[in-house]
């Protein structure tokens, strides 16, 4: 009898791992026993995946005060799977709000599809062959890794930001992007994207005006495709920092206007991460007739468009309401994490946007390598808790992601105490 194994694709063999940990270790086996404080309180308490229960009970009250679906017959019929006109209409108005960009966002140039790394998977199965190549920056978003390299073969290049050990600062020059795609031409294999994500996850770090001009003119000088990931972009936190969009930035002696592409979704800016809506801003003409012509195999549901459309278009709830509540629990919340962690003797990244920082348990490892991380998770599941190592997003052994937006505050109470009782414990089982 041929192995099971045998008789799948190529493709399907790329997705091959470490089956033990990802089984019961690993951020699946966390979504399968979720934390609850009244239906699972013995359940993993999830400071790995990037999601925000900050805002739960505001839109609780806000879906229960409201209706926003009234259904009619066509509801029950095929739509325009790249997105109704009526849904797109209200994602211009919206973005138009609080991308601020340059020129008006008009609607013909969005293309809506299940999720923001979907946005990406499908970009990357149009902008790049297998055997071509992605950079993308890291620490980073492991999905970027999932979406190229295990679905359509395409080559994921790290750029690695630099640590500054002094300053604890994790740094991007524009010349290491250069080099990297440098490198891989000289591999004979062709760079055909730069996946940029700003505000950058894990980091939770905003670059700078300057920064994103510079890797512009990068990718024009190169001829390569700027894929833009900004689903944080309205999470800025931090009150002193400012995030620009690159279609705030943007004109075409920067970047040949068909070279770049924005991302952007509803699970983390609007907390709705269940919703699994993502869209893409493209004014490639040819790229936007191949999201059409492929649209059917990722279309949102016409229901959950008619429920969206309702939700976004009410702009004044969401400047005078959603996000200012949503940037004060940030910053309290972002706060009392990292104080959580100076106290038990740890050092964090400073972040001021997103769900999360990086915090250095490197002191715990003697030296710092996969196999000790994989043996401090295994700890951290006994004690029912789940953080992302530092493989998984491309960073030095010893690093882990932390998400401190997952639970309201009794919660993150009882998930701290679990951290600090597993570190505790792996303390002593070290040194004895």
């Amino acid at each position: 009898m041929a192995s099971s194994e045998a008789l799948l694709s190529i493709r399907a063999k790329r997705l091959s791992v470490d089956m033990d940990y990802i089984s019961n270790y690993s951020v699946g086996s966390a979504l399968q026993n979720p934390f609850d404080e009244t239906k699972n309180p013995e359940g993993i308490i999830n400071f790995g995946t990037a999601v925000s229960g900050l805002m739960d009970e505001l839109w609780l009250t806000r879906f229960s005060q409201q209706s926003f679906f009234t259904p009619d017959s066509s509801h029950y019929r095929y739509y325009q799977c790249w997105g109704v006109d009526t849904f797109r209409e209200a994602l211009s108005k919206f973005m138009n709000i609080f991308f601020k960009p340059k020129k008006p966002i008009i609607f013909e140039n969005l293309y809506v599809l299940n999720g923001a790394l979907l946005s990406l998977d499908i970009l990357g199965f149009l902008l790049a062959d297998e055997g071509e190549s992605f950079v993308f920056l890291t620490p980073g978003y492991n999905g970027y890794y999932q979406a190229g390299f295990q679905r359509w073969g395409i080559h994921m290049v790290p750029v690695p930001l630099q640590h500054n050990e002094e300053s604890g600062e994790f740094e991007l020059t524009v010349s290491s992007v250069e080099k990297v795609i440098s490198d891989e031409e000289s591999k004979g294999r062709r760079v055909r994207a730069f996946v940029f994500n700003n505000p950058e996850n894990p980091l939770g770090k905003v670059f700078t005006v300057e920064i994103v001009k510079e890797i512009m003119n990068l990718c024009q000088r190169r001829k390569i495709h700027l894929i833009a990931d900004e689903i944080y972009c309205m999470s800025v936190f931090d009150e002193n920092t400012h995030f620009h969009s690159v279609l705030e930035i943007h004109n075409p002696t920067l970047l040949d206007t068909n070279l770049l592409h924005v991302i952007w979704g509803f699970s983390k800016d609007l907390c709705l991460t269940s919703f699994r809506t993502g869209v893409i801003h493209t004014e490639n003409v040819s790229l936007q007739n191949a999201l059409k012509s492929g649209s059917q195999f990722q279309a949102v549901p016409l229901p959950l468009m008619h429920i969206l459309t309702n939700v976004i278009s009410d702009a004044d709830w969401f400047k005078n309401k959603f996000v200012p509540t949503n940037h004060s629990r940030l910053r309290a919340t972002y706060a009392k994490c990292k104080e959580f962690f100076c106290k038990i003797g740890f050092t964090t990244t400073k972040s001021t946007a997103g769900f999360f920082f990086l915090v250095d348990l490197r002191p715990l490892f003697n030296p710092p390598s996969q196999e000790a991380s994989k043996a401090f998770v295994k700890k951290l599941y006994a004690h029912k808790i789940y953080m992302t190592p530092s493989w998984e997003m491309g960073a030095e052994h010893g690093w882990f992601r932390f998400v401190f937006t997952a639970y309201s505050t009794h919660g993150l109470d009882i998930g701290l105490a679990r951290l600090a009782a597993a570190i505790d414990e792996w303390k002593r089982d070290i040194s004895a």
